[in-house]
């Protein structure tokens, strides 16, 4: 196997790895005839813009995050989503919508983060609450719950972890190898898995665990390259927490 052809297996790999979502299965049960369904047409339903983005609420909700900014959908029509009084999104371009379990939807956009929760919005770049520390305004590629509702951020300057009204982030001045992350995700194992420009990066558990007690400490990040294939195979052999 050519050089190139291992970089291209080691780039399916990484996505495969990092993109893995559970699955259900149809109720066996069931025809396929018995299943309701409908169908909406873009132009005539949801407006102008690409859907690239479907989250859900508590309250039964779906929001369509496009590139145009996103809207509320309750089934029989989508509406274009209005903020606050005085308030704004970082940016219009929706790029990624999940819902934590308490119920907060957080929409990363093309220039930086933010909540909506109760009818609240929440922005996260340049933030002026005293509870809340600033994150980097920067592209938000991807986005992964941790545990106790906290998030991480894959961006362009790095990978960012919100939580307890604290934002911590990693790239290349602390630790990482480098700054651009496309995605991420956390294993069985609770180490951080991030997916960038210069190939998939591991944080264990513990280092984790160092930095967010101490957000002014370096991290040891294992950086997998086209050298380290058997090491690759066997780390993706773990099973992972979607």
């Amino acid at each position: 196997m050519d050089r190139d052809t291992r970089r291209c297996a080691i780039r399916v790999c990484a996505c495969l790895f990092l993109c893995c979502v559970s699955t259900f299965a149809l109720d066996s049960s069931l025809d396929v005839s018995q299943y309701a369904h409908a169908s909406w047409k873009l132009s005539e339903t949801f407006g102008k813009g690409t859907i690239w983005e479907v989250g859900q609420t508590p309250d039964g909700y779906l929001w369509l995050g496009t590139e145009l900014g996103w809207r509320r959908f309750d089934g029989i029509r989508a509406v274009e989503w209005q903020p606050p009084p005085g308030e704004r999104l970082p940016n219009t371009e929706i790029r990624n919508l999940m819902t934590s379990r308490d119920g907060t939807l957080w929409i990363g956009t093309g220039g930086g983060l933010a909540s909506w929760k109760s009818g609240k919005l929440t922005n996260y770049p340049d933030s002026d609450r005293a509870d809340i520390s600033a994150l980097p305004a920067a592209s938000i590629h991807a986005l992964q719950l941790g545990s106790e509702n906290t998030l991480w951020a894959a961006t362009d300057v790095g990978v960012s972890r919100i939580g307890n009204g604290r934002v911590g982030t990693l790239n290349s001045s602390n630790g990482l190898p480098c700054d651009n992350a496309h995605a991420v995700t956390l294993d069985g194992n609770r180490s951080l898995w991030i997916y960038m420009d210069c190939g998939l990066v591991r944080v264990t558990s513990p280092e984790l665990d160092s930095w967010i007690a101490d957000p002014n400490r370096r991290v040891q990040a294992t950086l997998f390259g086209i050298s380290d294939e058997s090491k690759l195979r066997l780390a993706l052999g773990r099973r992972v927490r979607a």
